[in-house]
């Protein structure tokens, strides 16, 4: 509580010097609210966000769904910054004040081989070629298929085997292995190779190293 000695008559009758008038300030309420992470990655399963003033306050911001209880389910469905806001408003003072947090979004994740091109002596057994994800997809298996689609070395267990087929990387994880077997055939020759292409993934898009080249070392 405050005493004034001096207020501005607004009416234009000047200034009042020597009455009193008792002002009340009253403090912005606290405000904050909990369950929302600093990444996500676009389209994965939503968060349960809760203000401290529930069951009052209210939600807005990209991909919010304000629950009308002081709590919302954040989406994340929009790529980048996403800034999202509770605010509230004390019954009792009337007083608002509201609280920002600021989350980023991944885009669709590419898929694609670790590296263009390797090698293997003729005698390792298998060599395995690892396909990555540039982030891991929480709410989703990601599949794709892959297929040799050219080198010089001979399939059907001459110089290897490796048939088409499809791989799986788990939700949550960013990597998985196309296991070739290589035949030690004991016969001296050049070094061949074998180039393994991927294709055709699910929810995700393919990055710009889709071919693989495995050279074996005589």
């Amino acid at each position: 509580h405050y005493a004034l000695q001096s207020v501005i008559d607004l009416n234009g009758a000047g200034v009042i010097v020597g009455d009193s008038i008792e002002v009340v300030l009253n403090s912005l309420p606290n405000v904050f609210f909990t369950g929302l992470d600093a990444t996500y990655v676009l389209n994965a399963p939503g968060d349960v966000l809760t203000g401290n003033q529930a069951p009052q306050g209210t939600f807005s911001g990209p991909g919010i769904v304000d629950n009308g209880n002081g709590t919302a389910i954040f989406n994340p469905v929009t790529p980048g910054t996403n800034s999202i806001t509770y605010s509230y408003t004390d019954p009792t003072t009337g007083c608002s004040y509201d609280s920002t947090l600021q989350t980023f979004v991944l885009g669709t994740p590419e898929i694609l081989f670790a590296t263009d091109s390797s090698s293997v002596n003729e005698d390792i057994g298998i060599a395995q070629i690892a396909v990555i994800l540039e982030y891991a997809n929480p709410g989703s298996d990601v599949t794709f298929d892959y297929a040799v689609s050219g080198g010089t070395a001979t399939g059907l267990g001459i110089d290897y085997t490796l048939t088409s087929g499809t791989l799986t990387i788990a939700a949550g994880d960013t990597v998985n292995y196309i296991d070739v077997i290589i035949t030690d055939d004991g016969i001296d020759e050049l070094d061949e190779t074998i180039e393994i292409t991927i294709l055709n993934p699910t929810i995700v898009t393919l990055g710009d190293t889709t071919v693989h080249t495995l050279t074996i070392l005589d």
